[in-house]
């Protein structure tokens, strides 16, 4: 086998020392591995390594693509999947690319080969260039998140690997990066038929868990549970274990509802953020565009509401704490759809139009006097875009049908219907017609003139 690393002309020395170091390892670590490929002989040429290794049968990825394993079948084969990460813990080393390709057989016997991104646990550090190595479908959430791999990130690996070979398929479905980042960090994965024994299902929950620490702390109480699994139990003990299998189940779904929770809940506090840096940009650059014609603009704030000031007139924009409570079903509905391709993206928006471009926040525009009488003039809303997972500021101002007067709504009744504030879509109100426009200097500069005229009448 021919590896060539794809690092920095500087870093290559390093990488490939550290590769020659850990199968130097494990080719020396003689009888006391049985489950691991040794290399017959490994060494490199400039920029290339080259490693002698036994020809194999075949290969589980190949295995599972031509059949389906039986049950126990299965379970010896795990098994000895097992015993090989077992004895990669042992020598310090974490195997970091678990997946059936790499599990090689060799008559009845299955070994795990190629090492080419494990890494020695004994060094303090590992060769940056590799952080990010690995196949997408068998990475647990903690490298999704860019934190050190562990010996239980091989157990995670490893539950995705026990779902294909007991179930014929990954837990998680397939589709884009960023789809399978989404299921790993958030989604339960799916559950084993019954015809697998509740240990063993009680296992693959446990070794799928998003919290590394909620993982078995070795292979040994994975090739405990594979290996109790082959005998059969009493009825007292089979209905026992059933329960318990449902029990983590239960758990493994409460906890990714709450990781669900907690993520939105961010998405919502940095869109939070987001829009209050845009607002201030949109009300700077307004200044800076109407100092041309007065060059005595200012734009003050008192770091609840923003205040540009033209002699006696103060426009004043004050961003409400109000948050629609569709908020975090927005940026819900946003992350399903980055999943989809275009054609699955139309049929899903289509049942889903409250949600394509719901106003997240809201606030007032009042004209106010150096003797501080208010008048209120529009309101702003942060209109939030599921596709492109963006929000920019729109400006809406309600006519009265009976009059031309343009009027703002206070919080208390915004959105006008008081049943709809969950969706805080502008809706008609009795006698009032929604004007709705982009929020930008030139709105703002149209609103600034009003009030400046206004003032002057």
């Amino acid at each position: 086998m021919e590896l060539s690393p794809s690092s920095a002309a500087s870093e290559i020395d390093s990488e490939l020392g550290r590769e020659g170091d850990i199968n130097a390892l494990i080719q020396q670590s003689g009888s006391a591995t049985t489950h691991l490929l040794k290399p017959k002989a490994f060494f490199h040429d400039r920029d290339r390594f080259y490693v002698v290794m036994q020809r194999a049968d075949g290969s589980l990825e190949k295995e599972l693509e031509a059949r389906r394993f039986d049950l126990r079948e299965g379970l010896g084969t795990l098994i000895q999947i097992a015993q090989g990460l077992q004895e990669l813990q042992d020598l310090r080393i974490a195997y970091r690319d678990l997946k059936p390709a790499n599990v090689l057989r060799f008559d009845d016997q299955w070994l795990l080969s190629d090492f080419g991104i494990a890494r020695n646990l004994s060094t303090k550090t590992a060769t940056k260039t590799f952080a990010q190595y690995g196949t997408s479908e068998y990475l647990p959430p903690e490298v999704w998140n860019g934190e050190p791999r562990t010996a239980k990130s091989d157990f995670y690996a490893f539950g995705v690997l026990l779902h294909e070979v007991l179930n014929g398929a990954r837990p998680f479905p397939a589709g884009s990066l960023e789809a399978q980042r989404n299921h790993h960090l958030h989604t339960v994965p799916a559950d084993l038929p019954d015809t697998v024994p509740p240990t063993v299902r009680r296992l693959a929950t446990r070794l799928l868990k998003k919290n590394p620490a909620e993982r078995p702390q070795d292979a040994r109480e994975i090739i405990e549970a594979l290996t109790n699994a082959r005998r059969p139990l009493s009825t007292g003990q089979a209905e026992l274990a059933e329960a318990a299998a449902a029990l983590d189940l239960k758990e493994a779904n409460d906890e990714a509802v709450t990781a669900n929770q907690r993520k939105h809940a961010r998405r919502v506090d940095d869109l939070r953020i987001q829009s209050q840096a845009d607002l201030e940009e949109i009300l700077r650059s307004s200044e800076e565009e109407a100092s041309a014609g007065a060059p005595d603009i200012a734009l003050t704030t008192d770091n609840a509401q923003w205040f540009l000031r033209l002699g006696t007139v103060r426009l004043a924009f004050v961003p409400w704490p109000w948050t629609s409570g569709l908020a975090p079903k927005a940026v819900e509905y946003a992350q399903e759809l980055s999943g989809l391709d275009g054609s699955r993206m139309s049929a899903f928006a289509y049942g889903n139009q409250a949600l394509q471009q719901p106003i997240l926040f809201a606030g007032i525009v009042y004209a106010a006097a150096l003797n501080g009488e208010k008048k209120a003039i529009a309101n702003i809303g942060y209109q939030f875009e599921a596709k492109t997972d963006r929000g920019s500021w729109v400006l809406q101002r309600y006519t009265q049908q009976r009059s031309a007067h343009m009027v703002g709504r206070e919080m208390a009744d915004y959105p006008p219907i008081e049943d709809q504030k969950n969706t805080a879509r502008v809706v008609t109100y009795h006698d009032f017609i929604t004007d709705s426009k982009q929020l930008n200097t030139e709105s703002v500069l149209a609103l600034l003139t009003e009030a400046v005229r206004d003032a002057a009448q």
